[in-house]
C-alpha cells in the first residue's frame, strides 16, 4: 500500500481505483500544491487537503476526477507549526518553508470523526517509512558514488561493494 512515483497521474490512480488499491507516496509540488503550502504557511489551518486530479481534456473529458488525500508533513523531525512560526518571526523566506514541506498524497479513506484524523495522517506516515529509507538510502549512495568506468559485471560488483561499504562505514 505504498507507492514509489514521484509524478503519479490520473491514469495511474484511476489504474489502482479500478483494482482497489490504495496508494500512499510523495507528491510533486505541481503550481496548486504550492498554494495550498503557502496558505498553510501564511494563514495555517489545514495540513491535510482534498484534493481532485483530472486527466488530460482529450482522452478523459467525461472521466471523474480521482479525490485523493494530501498531507503536508516534514521529514526532517520539525512540526509544521514550528515551520510556520519560522516564517511568521521572519527566521526564513517562505521559499525555504516551502522546501522544508513534504507532500504526501494517499487515497486511504479519510476518517469521518475530526479527531481520529491525526492519529491517520500519523499512521500514513508510519506506512510509508519503510519506503522512505530505501529512497534516501538510494539517495545518499548517489551522493557519495565515486565515478566509475567499470565495464565488466566483476568490476561493477567491486565498486558497488564498496559503495555499501563506504555507506555502511
Amino acid at each position: 500500500m505504498a507507492g514509489d512515483r514521484w509524478y503519479p497521474t490520473y491514469d495511474f490512480f484511476a489504474e489502482l481505483e479500478a483494482r482497489s488499491i490504495h496508494y500512499i507516496g510523495p507528491y510533486k509540488k505541481y503550481a496548486p500544491i504550492k498554494k495550498i503550502i503557502v496558505d498553510y504557511i501564511e494563514k495555517g489551518g489545514k495540513y491535510i487537503c482534498n484534493y481532485s486530479i483530472k486527466g488530460a481534456p482529450a482522452k478523459h473529458y467525461h472521466s471523474s476526477p480521482i479525490k485523493p488525500t494530501i498531507i503536508l508533513t516534514n521529514r526532517q523531525g520539525r512540526r509544521l507549526r514550528e515551520i510556520r512560526a519560522d516564517y511568521l518571526t521572519d527566521k526564513s523566506t517562505l521559499n525555504d518553508q516551502i522546501k522544508e514541506i513534504m507532500v504526501m498524497v494517499t487515497t486511504c479513506p479519510l476518517p469521518k470523526v475530526k479527531k481520529a484524523r491525526q492519529g491517520w495522517t500519523v499512521s500514513i506516515c508510519k506506512r510509508y517509512e519503510p519506503r522512505w529509507q530505501i529512497e534516501t538510502g538510494f539517495r545518499d549512495l548517489n551522493h557519495i558514488t565515486p565515478p566509475s568506468n567499470a565495464r565488466t559485471n566483476e568490476r561493477k560488483y567491486l565498486m558497488r561493494s564498496v559503495q555499501y561499504w563506504v555507506y555502511n562505514a
